[in-house]
């Protein structure tokens, strides 16, 4: 899976569970899933042990691509 496209699955499971913003505007909700999705990345970073620089490399790039959502 490309980080454009994890990074899109990722946003999107957040929507789904964010009941409690039913009556908040679209733009709203996807801040706090794109907020939610990078705090769950930037932990996947921290517990990746040094020397694993490709797995941290892609969880980088899709950092950047929830960014960019």
């Amino acid at each position: 899976m490309t980080p454009k496209e994890k990074a899109a699955k990722l946003v999107q499971m957040f929507i789904e569970i964010m009941p409690c913003l039913e009556n908040q505007t679209g733009h709203l909700i996807l801040q706090h899933a794109k907020q939610c999705a990078i705090i769950c990345v930037e932990e996947m970073i921290q517990t990746m042990e040094p020397g694993y620089i490709s797995p941290v490399n892609y969880w980088q790039k899709v950092k950047t691509e929830i960014e960019k959502l």
